[in-house]
């Protein structure tokens, strides 16, 4: 235990079902009802958005996770801060590649 935190691996999986698990429910249910009521196409939009929302979550659970928390590093060992900001640039380029594809075509303004 780090802090309060647990850091064992089984540890580590209750704790992102708990805080990981709503979310995921909550996403689902709000892209269901987005689909259903036609305010996003299942194509290019709704992929953009789930690149967008993956990379937001690396960002998040890199810095609380890997450098405030300290509970867990992308690759234990030597080179771990390393590792840790190329997992935060991957998300922040999935966040980019993601808001570019729910842009229409020939606007920089989002649909």
């Amino acid at each position: 235990m780090t802090g309060g935190v647990t850091t064992t691996p089984a540890g580590l999986r209750a704790r992102h079902a708990t805080l990981v698990g709503p979310g995921i429910v909550l996403g689902l249910w709000m892209l269901w009802n987005a689909l259903r009521d036609g305010a996003v196409d299942p194509g290019r939009t709704m992929i953009g958005w789930m690149l967008a929302g993956w990379g937001i979550f690396n960002v998040v659970e890199g810095l609380v996770d890997h450098e405030i928390l300290g509970i867990h590093h992308v690759k234990e060992g030597g080179n771990e801060v390393a590792w840790d900001i190329a997992f935060l640039a991957f998300g922040i380029g999935l966040f980019a590649i993601g808001r570019l594809l729910t842009r229409r075509r020939g606007s920089l303004r989002p649909d």
